[in-house]
């Protein structure tokens, strides 16, 4: 069996890690975290334009992709401490509504 991800899922890494070290250096996030909610509009919008909002949400409901096209956003996300809602929205509510 091979658990290793897809080459569209090594692309869609490469673009989150790509996206997220340009939007979201430490600079952008230690700034963010001095706020009085840690949140960027315009750093969501982007996240909506690039569809991750409906990674993991199946086709019937207006979703592309699969929870594992998902993981792997998360993943990279994780690893440059985005801030925001991606997480919590994605991650955790969005699979318990469906």
């Amino acid at each position: 069996m091979d658990f290793a991800f897809s080459e569209e899922q090594e692309m869609l890494r490469r673009s989150a890690r790509d996206f997220l070290a340009k939007e979201c250096s430490s600079k952008v996030v230690r700034k963010l975290m001095e706020s009085s909610d840690a949140y960027d509009e315009g750093l969501w919008k982007k996240v909506a334009g690039l569809g991750w909002t409906a990674l993991g949400i199946p086709e019937e409901y207006g979703g592309v992709g699969t929870f594992l096209d998902l993981v792997v956003v998360l993943e990279e996300a994780g690893r440059a401490l985005m801030p925001g809602p991606f997480f919590a929205t994605m991650g955790l509510a969005v699979p318990v509504i469906i």
